[in-house]
């Protein structure tokens, strides 16, 4: 048998690619990123748990659709026009003027 032939041509065997030290990744490098990614995913976790306990939105507003808004409107419609004779009844028997009725549900 002859000489085997280089696995590698030569002109790569001349100059062979240097590692950087950024390249090559320790296991205790590994373990601290995988780590730190832990740490991230928690405290990703923590924020979304904790927005959505604060701003309440956040949590049902992507499940929000039309056919919820129409439900809405019509709830707001039906207490708006309810509580404008409720309140000319209370201007009444409060004894003030019907005019200060309007302006007594806002407040």
């Amino acid at each position: 048998m002859g000489p085997r032939p280089p696995l590698l041509p030569e002109s790569s065997q001349a100059n062979p690619p240097r590692l950087r030290q950024s390249d090559s990744i320790s296991q205790a490098d590994a373990d601290s990123s995988a780590i730190m990614l832990s740490h991230s995913a928690a405290w990703k976790k923590h924020l979304s748990r904790s927005l959505h306990r604060h701003v309440p939105i956040t949590q049902w507003l992507p499940e929000y659709n039309r056919e919820k808004f129409i439900c809405d409107l019509i709830a707001g419609v039906t207490v708006g026009l309810t509580i404008m004779p409720q309140a000319l009844a209370y201007a009444a028997l409060a004894g003030v003027e019907p005019q200060v009725s309007c302006y007594s549900p806002h407040l």
